[in-house]
Protein backbone atom coordinates (compact mmCIF):
# COMPACT_ATOMS: atom_id res chain seq x y z
CA UNK A 1 0.00 0.00 0.00
CA UNK A 2 2.75 2.04 1.33
CA UNK A 3 4.87 1.44 -2.34
CA UNK A 4 0.96 2.16 -4.35
CA UNK A 5 1.21 5.76 -2.19
CA UNK A 6 4.68 6.41 -3.47
CA UNK A 7 4.36 6.19 -6.72
CA UNK A 8 1.00 7.73 -6.93
CA UNK A 9 2.79 10.95 -5.70
CA UNK A 10 5.78 11.07 -7.76
CA UNK A 11 3.03 9.95 -10.88
CA UNK A 12 1.51 13.56 -9.68
CA UNK A 13 4.70 15.20 -9.07
CA UNK A 14 5.67 14.41 -12.80
CA UNK A 15 2.73 15.79 -13.99
CA UNK A 16 2.18 18.74 -12.01
CA UNK A 17 5.86 19.37 -13.21
CA UNK A 18 5.13 18.89 -16.94
CA UNK A 19 2.41 20.78 -16.80
CA UNK A 20 3.43 23.95 -15.18
CA UNK A 21 6.56 23.81 -17.47
CA UNK A 22 3.87 23.68 -20.51
CA UNK A 23 2.23 26.66 -19.29
CA UNK A 24 5.40 28.36 -18.89
CA UNK A 25 6.26 27.91 -22.56
CA UNK A 26 2.41 28.81 -23.72
CA UNK A 27 3.02 32.10 -21.53
CA UNK A 28 6.62 32.75 -22.89
CA UNK A 29 5.15 32.17 -26.49
CA UNK A 30 2.76 34.83 -25.66
CA UNK A 31 4.93 37.13 -24.86
CA UNK A 32 7.18 36.71 -28.30
CA UNK A 33 3.80 37.28 -29.76
CA UNK A 34 2.62 40.22 -27.95
CA UNK A 35 6.07 42.15 -28.46
CA UNK A 36 6.12 41.07 -32.13
CA UNK A 37 2.21 42.28 -32.30
CA UNK A 38 3.59 45.91 -31.34
CA UNK A 39 6.83 46.20 -32.63
CA UNK A 40 4.74 45.63 -36.31
CA UNK A 41 2.11 47.65 -34.73
CA UNK A 42 5.29 50.80 -33.91
CA UNK A 43 6.75 50.55 -37.07
CA UNK A 44 3.17 51.18 -38.80
CA UNK A 45 3.10 54.01 -36.87
CA UNK A 46 6.43 55.36 -37.79
CA UNK A 47 6.23 55.03 -41.50
CA UNK A 48 3.02 56.86 -40.93
CA UNK A 49 4.73 59.80 -39.16
CA UNK A 50 8.16 59.30 -39.29
CA UNK A 51 8.48 59.07 -35.68
CA UNK A 52 7.44 56.56 -32.70
CA UNK A 53 5.02 56.85 -30.05
CA UNK A 54 6.31 58.66 -27.03
CA UNK A 55 6.30 56.26 -23.32
CA UNK A 56 2.93 58.54 -22.03
CA UNK A 57 1.54 57.98 -25.96
CA UNK A 58 1.88 54.25 -26.00
CA UNK A 59 0.47 54.35 -22.19
CA UNK A 60 -2.86 56.21 -23.18
CA UNK A 61 -5.57 53.77 -24.36
CA UNK A 62 -7.44 56.58 -26.07
CA UNK A 63 -4.17 57.77 -27.70
CA UNK A 64 -3.47 54.51 -29.04
CA UNK A 65 -6.85 53.68 -30.31
CA UNK A 66 -7.22 56.38 -32.27
CA UNK A 67 -3.35 55.99 -33.57
CA UNK A 68 -2.62 52.29 -33.40
CA UNK A 69 -6.04 50.63 -34.84
CA UNK A 70 -5.66 47.24 -34.21
CA UNK A 71 -3.52 47.11 -31.35
CA UNK A 72 -5.51 44.89 -28.75
CA UNK A 73 -4.79 46.80 -25.11
CA UNK A 74 -4.33 42.93 -24.23
CA UNK A 75 -1.21 42.62 -26.60
CA UNK A 76 0.65 45.36 -23.60
CA UNK A 77 -0.50 43.15 -21.15
CA UNK A 78 2.16 40.24 -19.61
CA UNK A 79 0.31 36.99 -18.99
CA UNK A 80 1.18 36.34 -15.67
CA UNK A 81 0.78 40.32 -15.08
CA UNK A 82 -1.63 42.77 -14.16
CA UNK A 83 -1.20 46.03 -15.50
CA UNK A 84 -2.14 46.67 -18.97
CA UNK A 85 0.47 49.06 -19.72
CA UNK A 86 3.64 49.45 -20.51
CA UNK A 87 6.72 49.95 -17.85
CA UNK A 88 9.56 52.23 -18.64
CA UNK A 89 12.01 49.38 -17.54
CA UNK A 90 12.08 45.30 -17.89
CA UNK A 91 10.80 43.30 -15.50
CA UNK A 92 9.06 40.15 -14.23
CA UNK A 93 5.33 39.61 -15.62
CA UNK A 94 5.52 43.25 -17.38
CA UNK A 95 6.45 44.21 -21.02
CA UNK A 96 8.83 47.67 -21.16
CA UNK A 97 8.97 50.08 -24.15
CA UNK A 98 12.30 52.29 -23.67
CA UNK A 99 11.77 55.37 -26.79
CA UNK A 100 14.54 57.57 -27.19
CA UNK A 101 16.04 60.50 -29.84
CA UNK A 102 18.35 59.63 -32.42
CA UNK A 103 21.03 60.10 -30.03
CA UNK A 104 19.42 58.12 -26.98
CA UNK A 105 18.10 61.60 -25.92
CA UNK A 106 14.50 61.48 -24.16
CA UNK A 107 11.66 62.41 -26.87
CA UNK A 108 9.06 64.25 -27.00
CA UNK A 109 7.87 64.37 -30.73
CA UNK A 110 7.99 67.92 -30.26
CA UNK A 111 11.16 69.43 -29.96
CA UNK A 112 12.71 65.97 -30.30
CA UNK A 113 11.31 63.19 -32.23
CA UNK A 114 11.15 59.44 -31.03
CA UNK A 115 13.39 57.74 -33.35
CA UNK A 116 14.54 54.41 -31.78
CA UNK A 117 12.70 52.42 -29.28
CA UNK A 118 13.25 48.40 -27.21
CA UNK A 119 10.71 46.59 -26.49
CA UNK A 120 10.81 44.14 -24.06
CA UNK A 121 9.69 41.02 -22.48
CA UNK A 122 11.00 39.06 -19.41
CA UNK A 123 10.73 35.20 -20.20
CA UNK A 124 9.97 32.44 -17.14
CA UNK A 125 13.15 31.52 -17.44
CA UNK A 126 14.04 35.22 -16.67
CA UNK A 127 15.99 36.10 -19.95
CA UNK A 128 14.59 38.46 -22.12
CA UNK A 129 12.93 38.96 -25.50
CA UNK A 130 13.58 41.92 -27.03
CA UNK A 131 12.71 43.96 -30.28
CA UNK A 132 14.61 47.19 -31.45
CA UNK A 133 13.07 49.64 -34.00
CA UNK A 134 13.77 48.34 -37.80
CA UNK A 135 14.69 45.08 -36.52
Amino acid sequence: MALLAIFLSLIFSLFVTTSAGTQSKAQDAERQTDINSMDAHLEAYYANNGYYPTFADINNASWRHQNMVGLDDEALKDPAGTASALASAPGKHTYSYKVTGNNGEACNNTTVDCAAFVLTATLGSGQTFTKRSFD
